[in-house]
């Protein structure tokens, strides 16, 4: 009982270092941000509605894309087999003398 207790312990006190250490990390994370500020050079945001165009042209093309990825796709097809299914413990059909799941199945 005592060994499980101690390990109990010094498990719950790792957790706790862990806990510790990721809250540091996260203090210490600063965003940077890439390209263009939204903002002009006295703070009032840019054109919205140029924008609002751009994202709107972006969902078209993104939905015409899809579409055609949908057209591309084949059906599913039901695959039949021609030979009954290897076993793992059966010998192996290319004739090694092992067995499937130590030869081929591995």
């Amino acid at each position: 009982m005592e060994y499980k207790n101690e390990g109990f312990e010094i498990f719950d006190r790792m957790i706790e270092d862990i806990e510790v250490a990721i809250a540091r990390k996260i203090f210490k994370v600063r965003i940077k941000r890439e390209g263009p500020s939204p903002h002009n050079r006295f703070g009032q945001r840019g054109n919205v509605s140029a924008s609002h165009q751009q994202f709107e042209s972006f969902d078209a093309r993104q939905a015409r894309r899809q579409g055609e990825r949908q057209e591309a796709r084949p059906q599913a097809v039901q695959i039949k087999r021609d030979e009954p299914k290897v076993g793992r413990n059966d010998p192996c059909p290319c004739g090694s003398g092992k067995k499937y799941k130590h030869c081929c199945g591995s």
